[in-house]
């Protein structure tokens, strides 16, 4: 039922993204890897290769013209788009190696807002030019991830708002 589909998995160079492409392409799913990492991308497009057709983008969610260049793109390469996979996404203490998360008190404005554009407006983003895609197919799946990192650690307000 999946074979032939077309995916995109934003976040898709490494961890639950990966995982999530890994699974789609072992279903012959053609896979999207579009990650914010071009290199990390491409290795982990590398890899799946060996199950279904791949191709790596460097894509910044956070930037609505790159989401709907990139979206464009894969759709005429592959000849549509039938799955998006809304992975990417920032859990700041693994992204940065802070030791722990900031306090709200302490939170400088650049940090909140790194996190809120890629983990709530890359999600929009890359939602509202899929749909397009999506009606030009006469339906699709979208599938939003959520690795669970506010349940946590505390002062993950950040995190657990997205």
């Amino acid at each position: 039922m999946l074979k032939g589909k077309i995916a995109i998995v934003t976040g898709g160079g490494q961890g639950i993204g990966k995982h999530a492409a890994k699974t789609l392409a072992e279903n012959g799913v053609k896979i999207a890897i579009a990650d914010i990492n071009q290199e990390t991308a491409e290795k982990a497009a590398a890899e799946l290769s060996a199950f279904s057709e791949t191709t790596a983008v460097a894509l910044d969610v956070r930037n609505e013209d790159d989401v709907r260049r990139t979206f464009d793109t894969i759709a005429e390469k592959f000849g549509g788009i039938d799955i998006l996979v809304n992975n990417a996404g920032i859990v700041p203490h693994f992204r940065w190696g802070s030791p722990l998360w900031p306090h709200i008190s302490d939170m400088p404005l650049e940090f909140w807002d790194r996190v809120i554009r890629t983990n709530l407006y890359g999600t929009f983003f890359c939602t509202k030019h899929a749909i397009p895609h999506l009606k030009n197919r006469n339906g699709g799946h979208m599938i939003n991830l959520y690795g669970g990192g506010g349940t946590k650690p505390p002062g993950a307000l950040t995190y657990m708002v997205t």
